[in-house]
């Protein structure tokens, strides 16, 4: 298991919350203000396009595994090449967007390349050529929406699936809203946010997702990380999730059956 220092600037943040589903905000670290920068500076997130937002009113939120790769590179160090400084695939939700708005019809003002994407957001080719980026309105999420949550930054965090994607980074004011990911990094562990539901229509995506995080991160899973892949496994829903993960994340299929060849043998004890 992976330890911070005391010392870490992360770990003062934690401190005071006792409720993993209170959400801290957090001004601009001395290592989320490069990356800030780095973003709005670097083709990847046009300054004209956040200013289009400004005048609507939206807020957007840089969100999943860019911020999540970005917050363990600088906690633990690279994760692999200084390639992925310039991530290739980023998400980003916009809050207060009007449910009758088409983010669609925005977006099109400042990217040439989109369309709508299979889950009803919209991916965009960014100006670098580099960065594909997928658009989400939060009040058309589906984890919202199916977890009954406030349709706004708040309700996106606690509807989250993984702990360690607990947090979203305000691309305009540099604000990172944060509620379990730090401890999730911190202890190198990845537990649920909120349990994943077989009656779920993306319940096996979401756990492809679970297996690509670890794969990814080489933390641990939680106790109840690990006990919904084993039901997974009784059930028989096991080869479906590896065929998903095969699809979108190809070159992690060894890592994920190292993963699950490590969690079966220990469950099985």
């Amino acid at each position: 298991m992976k330890t911070l220092s005391e010392g870490d600037p992360y770990t003062g943040k934690l401190g005071a919350r006792t409720d993993a589903q209170e959400i801290t905000v957090c001004p601009p670290s001395h290592r989320m203000s490069p990356y800030l920068a780095h973003f709005n500076g670097n083709g990847v997130i046009p300054n004209l396009f956040l200013s289009g937002f400004r005048r609507k009113g939206w807020t957007p939120y840089l969100v999943g595994g860019a911020l999540r790769r970005f917050l363990i590179r600088s906690t633990w160090g690279a994760m692999g090449s200084d390639k992925e400084e310039i991530p290739n695939d980023v998400d980003i939700v916009i809050d207060a967007v009007p449910s009758n708005t088409s983010l669609h019809d925005f977006l099109k003002q400042y990217f040439a390349d989109l369309h709508i994407n299979g889950f009803g957001g919209v991916k965009c080719r960014c100006p670098n050529g580099l960065t594909q980026l997928d658009f989400w309105s939060i009040s058309d999420d589906f984890n919202v929406r199916s977890a009954r949550a406030t349709r706004n930054i708040r309700g996106f965090i606690k509807s989250t699936l993984l702990d360690v994607n607990t947090m979203a980074l305000d691309l305009d004011s540099g604000l990172l809203h944060e509620a379990d990911a730090f401890r999730a990094v911190k202890d190198g562990i990845i537990g649920f946010n909120r349990q994943p539901l077989s009656s779920e229509p993306h319940y096996l995506s979401n756990l492809g997702h679970v297996l690509e995080v670890l794969a990814e991160t080489r933390f641990e899973a939680a106790p109840e990380v690990a006990d919904s892949l084993r039901t997974a496994w009784q059930e028989g829903n096991l080869p479906g999730i590896l065929r998903i993960v095969s699809r979108r994340k190809p070159g992690a299929m060894q890592q994920v059956e190292a993963i699950l060849d490590g969690l079966f043998l220990r469950l099985k004890r």
